[in-house]
């Protein structure tokens, strides 16, 4: 059923399991699925992996020169 694209939880409620953890189990992919649901990752997650973050420093930024303490 999940290979045919039905949801988890529809599996679950169908099969009367009382967790996802069994339905999961039980729910073997085959591995063309796997490729394919790792294939649709491609557009959603490249415009991410492009932008720079906001915890990655910045190399090539001039930072100002410190000033001299006059005392």
């Amino acid at each position: 059923m999940v290979q045919a694209g039905r949801p988890l939880q529809e599996v679950k409620d169908f099969l009367g399991h009382k967790t996802l953890a069994v339905t999961l189990r039980y729910a073997h992919l085959a591995p063309e699925n796997l490729r394919k649901a790792a294939a649709s990752l491609d557009g959603v997650l490249a415009p991410r992996l492009s932008a720079p973050r906001a915890h990655e420093p910045v190399t090539n930024a001039v930072l100002p020169k410190k000033q001299e303490a006059t005392a």
